[in-house]
């Protein structure tokens, strides 16, 4: 009788454990990954732009970042630039946009966020991808719940930044290489994001500084790309010759304002990319760059600033 109790409750313990091994691995099967924002349809607009060009467009945000990326009518924001510099709504109209599928904002300076809560409010967008908020107690804290706020009564689905995290958008895929929240000074807390179009791939620095690099290096990230956009404007706070050893890229765009107070682009960042044979596009300069995705090269247009 013992010997049959005993049986019962292996039987009971290893059904149980059944269970539990089981239906995670039947829910793994038939659930997406969590980290992975798969645009199903377009938002329902009629789109008028070419929509068979595969292109990413730096747009013109003076010391802003605000990175477009368009792709068989879909449409992908990467930040928004700063609100006073950039009417980022009249820049995104200029380029056929009337829908935005995925905003993703990198990190909370207003440079990269300041147009936000205009998109939100004059598009209609299906998600927003946002890094952690900040501690209460800092002072972008409150530039972040008004984004947030804007976000939720435009009724979008969120997501929050982390390692991994991918949107597809046409023949764009948009990963996220790396994120820390607890990075040092915001600038290092930048969500750094790796675009693919075929087999062209763009390295998207934000304002990542050379400790943020340093953490991209020592994971031993792939980091090989054809495009890179220079972090923190140009800063000599970045793009280490380390980075660019690693990264390998024949055209680096700097999204920088004309005539800036901070001596943005530093000469020693645009003399290390001139050495390197890297072909430099800036904003300032160039106006907004658009860098088409064609079958096996990159097309690279602009609008030269007079």
């Amino acid at each position: 009788m013992k010997n049959k109790s005993l049986n019962k409750k292996l039987q009971a313990i290893l059904n149980v454990a059944l269970v539990i091994i089981i239906i995670p691995l039947i829910f793994s099967i038939f659930v997406d990954s969590p980290y992975i924002l798969t645009i199903d349809q377009f938002l329902g607009q009629e789109n008028v732009y070419d929509n068979e060009s595969d292109c990413i467009t730096f747009l013109n945000a003076d010391e802003g970042d605000a990175i477009l990326i368009r792709s068989n009518g879909r449409f992908v924001l990467i930040d928004t630039g700063d609100g006073a510099a950039l009417d980022i709504v009249k820049a995104l109209k200029k380029n056929g946009v009337n829908g935005i599928d995925a905003l993703i904002l990198t990190h909370w300076h207003d440079d990269h966020i300041g147009g936000a809560v205009d998109v939100l409010e004059n598009f209609p967008v299906l998600n927003v991808v946002m890094p952690r908020f900040p501690d209460s107690v800092d002072e972008l804290y409150g530039a972040a719940c008004t984004v947030n706020d804007a976000a939720e009564k435009a009724g979008v689905r969120f997501a929050v930044s982390a390692q991994g995290l991918a949107v597809n958008c046409g023949d764009f895929r948009l990963t996220c290489l790396y994120y820390d929240p607890n990075g040092d000074g915001e600038n290092n807390r930048s969500a750094i994001y790796m675009a693919k179009c075929r087999n062209k791939k763009f390295l998207l620095m934000a304002d990542g500084e050379i400790p943020l690099e340093n953490k991209l290096l020592n994971e031993s990230l792939n980091l090989d790309c054809d495009v890179i956009k220079i972090g923190h404007h140009g800063s000599n706070t970045s793009t280490s010759l380390d980075l660019l050893n690693a990264a390998t890229p024949e055209y680096a765009v700097i999204s920088v304002g004309r005539k800036n107070l901070y001596g943005h682009p530093s000469s020693e960042v645009v003399s290390l990319l001139n050495k390197n044979d890297i072909k430099v596009y800036r904003t300032d300069l160039c106006g907004e760059i658009d860098i088409y995705v064609l079958e096996n090269e990159l097309d690279v247009k602009m609008q030269l600033v007079r």
